[in-house]
């Protein structure tokens, strides 16, 4: 069946307009060399506790290329060591201390009950919370001497900074949910509820106190320090206004810093007073050549930033010195070619263009939507 499936793989390529000279090169069997090694390498075994498989992989990948870059004749074996767990036959149960995903129930000494879970052993908790009942349910651990715990502490299941942020977040949640006439009861209640659960009284009315917030009246008053500064962005003002106060309060502790920061002034003309042409924007524009040809244009921006685009200085210093100064045409020749159409007809005619008289404004819009129809009006 081998031959007759291979030529019908090959047919069904050569339709589909694969070159045959490709299906002959990638159709071979991949020849797989078997490389004989003179010497066998060393059987290195290393004996590690088993934790989960995703870990052992972690683990072997950095120890095998070590080896393999410090001494390549040896061959790493890693054995897993699992913890040994003795299994019962099958009318045998299992004692009630070494069973798991439970729900137990904990009686104190005073008659308070605490019911909690584990997914461990039982055994491995800090005491022995079901000696009653393994000795009344086991018959084999009924005479057994099994070691005496000492009672319960109110922080066998958690340690003592959460115990304290526990009694501190309940006393300060109750006095700020609570009324005045409420608060009483509550903060009792609470107290009664933490001595049923073994909470010593001292540790109680130590964290239970609320929090005193100490003002401090300086003798002196700070000295202002002012420093002007340029202004960039916000995010550039917070970065720079850490740096330097850090190292004013370590330097010199009396001193406050204030930064200024400091814009660029612009003049604000009057109302009455017309603003400059060149500092108009969304205009018509109409410039006039010196040989009597016009040209209609539109922009979005101010007025003299299109005239510095149309007349660059350097090309109206080679207009006015055209043909006199051999050595100012050499330099004028290094400059690129302007991307603009009018200086470039000025650096053809070496007509010389007034920028103060060659502009004209022929319509100034609030809606740039009609500038192409006031644009083709005018030019006709």
């Amino acid at each position: 069946m081998i031959d007759n499936e291979l030529r019908q793989l090959n047919k069904s390529l050569t339709r589909n307009a694969y070159p045959d000279a490709f299906i002959e090169r990638h159709s071979k069997p991949k020849v797989i060399r078997q490389t004989n090694s003179s010497a066998e390498k060393l059987l290195v075994t290393i004996c590690l506790p088993f934790k989960r498989d995703d870990i052992n992989c972690l683990l072997k990948r950095p120890l095998g290329s070590a080896l393999a870059r410090t001494y390549y004749a040896a061959d790493l074996r890693i054995v897993h060591r699992t913890i040994e767990i003795p299994t019962p036959s099958v009318k045998q149960r299992l004692p009630l201390y070494t069973k798991s995903n439970l729900i137990y129930q904990f009686q104190f000494s005073r008659g308070a009950t605490y019911v909690g879970r584990t997914e461990r052993q039982l055994r491995n908790r800090d005491f022995d919370i079901h000696t009653k009942r393994i000795r009344l349910s086991n018959p084999q651990l009924k005479n057994a001497a099994l070691p005496k715990w000492p009672e319960p502490r109110y922080d066998s299941f958690a340690s003592v900074e959460y115990e304290r942020g526990l009694v501190r977040t309940l006393f300060q949640t109750a006095r700020h949910i609570c009324t005045e006439d409420m608060i009483d009861n509550e903060l009792r209640q609470l107290n009664k509820s933490l001595t049923r659960n073994a909470y010593p009284d001292a540790f109680i009315e130590r964290h239970s106190k609320p929090k005193v917030i100490r003002q401090t009246n300086s003798s002196a008053e700070k000295l202002l320090v002012t420093i002007c500064l340029p202004f960039k962005r916000d995010d550039i003002n917070c970065l720079l206004k850490r740096p330097l106060g850090s190292a004013l309060a370590r330097t010199y502790y009396a001193a406050d810093l204030r930064i200024v920061h400091r814009t660029i002034e612009i003049p604000t003309p009057s109302v009455k007073q017309r603003l400059p042409l060149y500092t108009k924007s969304n205009l018509i524009y109409q410039f006039q050549f010196s040989r009597g040809a016009t040209y209609v244009g539109r922009t979005e921006r101010q007025l003299r930033n299109r005239v510095i685009e149309y007349i660059p200085n350097w090309v109206q210093r080679f207009v006015m010195q055209s043909g006199s100064d051999q050595r100012h045409n050499d330099n004028v020749r290094n400059h690129k070619i302007p991307s603009s159409a009018i200086a470039r007809h000025l650096l053809m005619t070496q007509h010389p263009a007034d920028r103060s008289t060659a502009f004209r404004v022929i319509h100034v819009a609030k809606n740039t939507r009609l500038f192409r129809f006031v644009q083709t009006a005018a030019i006709h």
